[in-house]
Order: C-alpha cells, then structure tokens, then sequence
C-alpha cells in the first residue's frame, strides 16, 4: 500500500533527478529515499525512474505516474485545508431563550455561529423563565437566558431595561418627541400583565404598587407575541422592558412611551454543570454582542451590562 510520504518522495525525486537532492528536500537520507523509490516499484511492478551514475532520469510509467501523484497531493492538501474548520471548538450547545428572541434576536446569530463553529451543534428551546430554569436544573439546558426579578450569586446579568407603556401605534422612531407618563394615568387603562410566578409580573406589581396604581382592567397573558398582537388591534396597553420592542422590526405599529419613576427589567444567563465549555462560551459570547447592539439601540431606557 501506498501512502501519501511515499509521494511526497516520488514527487521530488521526479523533480530533482537526484536522490540525494531529494533526501536534503524531504529531510531524510539518501538510502531511505532509495529504499523507498524501489519499494514502491515493486509495490507498482513498473520500472519508475532508470538510474545512472549522474542522474535519475523517470521512465514513461514514471511521467504517467508523476501526472496523477501530483494532483493526488493537491487534493490531499485541500482535504487538509478544509478540515482546518472542524478543528477548532466542538460539542453540543443545548440553550433555552425566551420566545420573543427566538424571532428578533437568535436568528440574527445563529447563522454566523454555525458558519464560524460547524463543529458546534446547537439546539435552541424557548419557554418562560420559570420552564427554562427548571430545565436548567435538570441538565437538559446548558445554558438559558431568563427574565429575572431577583438574582442569584451565580447569575449573570446581561442587560437591564426600564420599563416602557405600549399602546397601539402609529409609534415614533426611538428617541424621538417619546412623552413620559405618569404612572397614575395608568389608573384608567386597560393592562395586560404576565401570569403570576414569572418574573416580570412581580417587576409590574412591584411598579404598580409603589405608585399606587390600580388599572381599569387586567388581562394576565405570557405571550410577548400574543400581548402584542392585542396591544396593536385594540384599547390594551402593556409594560415591557424597552430591549424587546428594540428588537420587534414591526415596532412602529405600537407606541411607546416613557414611564416616570420606571420599572426595571433585568435579562440573565444561568447556567447547568454541562454549560462550561468552550462552545457554550463561544454561544453566550455571540448572543451578548447581539444584545448589546439591541440594548444600545434601545438607550436611554436600557442598558447593556456585558463584558465581551
């Protein structure tokens, strides 16, 4: 059999002429290079090159067989090159999101992750913050973005919002002519909140009843994308954080308008045992820069808290 060190040095004898040229180019001696040159042509039974006391001259075989070593020896490295990408960071990346970034902010990522790690597989599950910790806890996370209303000494913060009042639009481009409200005005609308348990709902009471504010009516809904689709077909209002609308590309259907004296929504990251690898690190990495960009596109009324 044949292997690729075997053409290496057929190749530069052929080019050389010389064994002894060729041992100085493929680092070995001259009687290896020897040995294997007529190793190899009992191993073709074909006289490849006739030698003289001055040189080594190939024979027709050996011109046919140069042709196709050559190009084996192309593709050989190509085959090396192309596999230089698959050696880089490996493994499984099992993250849970909230719903509203599996359409606003994972997609934007995804892609690029996959392109940069095609070693890496990543599954995506979206769910409330109350699911994904508890999925997280079991280990079938590695990692999970949450909303959080308190923290844990493991958490990490990645971004934190106020609070913003969305009602049905037309809206205004961020930043410009937004009217701040009193939260007392909130007394005579109608409210969609989350349920109760999740985090953000107990940021909404909390606001809700420091001002004393008691709304018209309350309708209890965990859906961003639901909430939304009422907010913009009817008379309902709600209090997200301003990252999400940040994110939403049909954002000027609603309008949006600041909160005096704001609620403060936080997003972190937990993680499982299985998340500390160098692919879920390299996830986390890219997500926080998409973050970022979507914090900053929503500032004043948030911020990124990242280090990346």
């Amino acid at each position: 059999m044949c292997y690729m060190r075997e053409f290496r040095i057929f190749v530069a004898v052929y080019e050389e002429r010389s064994f002894s040229a060729a041992a100085k180019r493929e680092n070995a001696t001259q009687s290896a290079i020897s040995q294997r040159i007529r190793k190899l042509e009992e191993v073709l039974a074909v006289r490849l090159f006739n030698r003289t006391s001055q040189r080594v001259e190939p024979t027709p075989a050996g011109t046919t067989y140069y042709e196709y070593a050559i190009q084996l020896l192309d593709k050989y490295n190509e085959a090396n090159v192309a596999l230089q990408r698959y050696r880089g960071v490996e493994g499984i990346v099992n993250v849970g999101i909230p719903p509203w970034m599996s359409r606003h902010v994972v997609p934007n990522i995804l892609s690029r992750f996959m392109d940069e790690h095609p070693n890496v597989v990543v599954n995506v599950t979206d769910g409330n913050s109350v699911l994904l910790c508890e999925m997280v806890s079991r280990g079938e996370l590695s990692l999970a973005v949450i909303a959080a209303s308190d923290l844990r000494e493991e958490d990490k913060t990645l971004a934190v919002s106020e609070g913003v009042l969305v009602s049905r639009g037309p809206g205004r481009p961020w930043g410009v002519g937004r009217i701040q409200r009193d939260p007392a005005d909130l007394a005579g609308i109608r409210l969609i909140v989350p349920k109760r348990g999740q985090p953000y709902r107990t940021v909404v009471d909390s606001f809700l009843e420091l001002h004393a504010v008691r709304p018209k009516q309350v309708l209890e809904l965990d859906s961003v994308f639901g909430t939304l689709g009422l907010v913009a077909k009817g008379d309902w209002h709600t209090i997200l954080p301003a990252f999400v609308l940040a994110a939403d590309p049909d954002q000027e259907l609603y309008n949006v308008q600041t909160l005096m004296e704001p609620p403060h929504f936080r997003l972190s990251c937990v993680t499982s045992a299985n998340g500390d690898t160098a692919a879920c690190r390299s996830f986390m990495r890219m997500l926080e820069g998409e973050l970022s960009r979507i914090t900053l596109n929503a500032l004043p009324l948030s911020r990124p808290l990242l280090s990346i």
